[in-house]
Formats: C-alpha cells, sequence, structure tokens
C-alpha cells in the first residue's frame, strides 16, 4: 500500500522541524500551542523509531537559535558567555559543546566575531571615535577590542577606517591620470 517516506537523516528531520516551527510562529497563541503539541508527538515518534536522537537534535538546534538570538539583542551590553547560559537555563559547559559542535565556533567567539563586525560597520558607516565605536560594539577595554580588532583584520581599527574612506572616495579604475 501507500507508504510515507520519510528521510531517514537526522539533520534533514530537524531542518523540516525547524521550517514547521517557523511557520508555527505566526500562528495565535492557541494554534501555536496545538501546533506544537502535534509537532513534539511527530519528533517523539521519529525517535522511536530510529537510532539517531532527532528531539536532541531539535533542542540542540533551539538552543544555538536561542544563543544567537540573545547575542544579536544584547552584543553591545556587557554580557559574559555565563550570562548567555543563565539566559537559555543550561549549563555553561553544555552550551559550549552545543554551540561549538553547531557552529564550528565557541559561544564567545562568535560573541567577539559579532561584535567586531559591528564595530567595522561603525567604522565604515559613522564618524564616532573609535573609543565610542568599541564601547557602541561591546567592548568595555579598548585594549581588548584593539588587539581583537588588529587579530581578525590585520590592521588597527584607524588604519582599517582610514582605507576603508579613501578607497571609497577613490574606487579603482577612477584614478584622474
Amino acid at each position: 500500500g501507500d507508504h510515507l517516506v520519510v528521510p531517514c537523516n537526522a539533520e534533514e528531520i530537524a531542518a523540516l522541524i525547524m521550517e514547521c516551527t517557523n511557520a508555527i510562529d505566526g500562528c495565535t497563541h492557541i494554534d501555536r500551542f496545538a501546533s506544537l503539541e502535534h509537532l513534539f508527538r511527530i519528533i517523539t515518534a521519529f525517535s522511536r523509531n530510529t537510532d539517531q536522537p532527532i528531539a536532541d537534535e531539535f533542542q540542540t538546534s533551539r538552543y544555538i537559535q536561542k544563543a544567537i538570538a540573545h547575542i544579536e539583542l544584547n552584543y553591545a551590553n556587557n554580557i559574559t558567555i555565563n550570562d548567555l547560559a543563565k539566559a537559555l537555563a543550561i549549563d555553561r559547559s553544555y552550551l559550549y559543546r552545543v554551540f561549538k559542535s553547531g557552529t564550528g565556533v565557541s559561544p564567545k567567539e562568535y560573541l567577539n566575531d559579532y561584535r567586531l563586525n559591528a564595530a567595522r560597520q561603525l567604522l565604515e558607516n559613522t564618524d564616532h571615535s573609535i573609543s565610542q565605536i568599541a564601547l557602541s560594539s561591546g567592548f568595555f577595554s579598548f585594549s581588548a577590542f584593539y588587539r581583537s580588532f588588529v587579530q581578525k583584520y590585520g590592521q588597527s581599527p584607524r588604519e582599517y577606517q582610514n582605507a576603508y574612506r579613501s578607497k571609497k572616495s577613490n574606487p579603482e579604475g577612477t584614478d584622474n591620470k
């Protein structure tokens, strides 16, 4: 007879479940609750019928999503990885393992990289002082900001800003010869 063909790859199933949960986010509160209940039943059924821990993968990807959202909302504040773990109500070392396995970088590396990218954008698009940009990007130590920026971009924040502005005001191929 007709059988439902179900992917047995846990990552593929987790991705499909994430699509469902994203669609559910637009529902009313009651619809969302009912849909999530059905979704959880599906996850549980799949978990029983496979040797791969689908529910764990789903929960893991939710932790990563929530961690990234928390970082994006709070990077400019003086947040720590302990704060992040508390916000997610999980152990700091568990957060580290889950985040590192899912993204390839530690939560601290991700936070630092996110802050550096924010600083780079401010350097490109504002006339704020370097120290103001460091603070606005969540660096409360100028020396830590400076060291991290040089390590990532190969030049100081001021050098980067000057190079960006000179390239912007004189794009390649427009030299007046």
